[in-house]
């Protein structure tokens, strides 16, 4: 699935189930220089348990455009960008790597 955000397409795999906001939401994060599909065993079982999933590609990375953050502050910043545009509200956030810095960023940016 492809959002627009600042003018760069963003992609994220919802697991093979249709998003739906209304679900609680798993969001996977991956580490430097990966994309989305390290997370793609998890987003599928999560997506086929009542789960909405968003495993996403990070900004430059797989099929998202842009160039890649230069920080973690940034990185996080852009995620929570993207929770905003797609109004979703009970969240958990996993993340590997890279992946894991940006999410504990996150948390501490969505719990103000």
């Amino acid at each position: 699935m492809f959002i627009k955000i600042n003018h760069e397409n963003i992609f994220f795999s919802t697991g093979g189930k249709k998003f739906d906001k209304e679900k609680k939401c798993i969001i996977f994060l991956h580490g430097a220089a990966m994309d989305h599909t390290v997370w793609s065993q998890q987003s599928r079982y999560f997506a086929h348990n009542g789960y909405s999933v968003i495993s996403l590609d990070l900004r430059g990375h797989g099929k998202s455009e842009g160039n890649p953050f230069k920080n973690i502050i940034e990185s996080a910043n852009w995620i929570k960008e993207i929770i905003n545009y797609l109004d979703i509200d009970d969240i958990t956030i996993v993340g590997h790597s890279l992946g894991a810095l940006i999410s504990l960023e996150v948390s501490k940016l969505c719990s103000n």
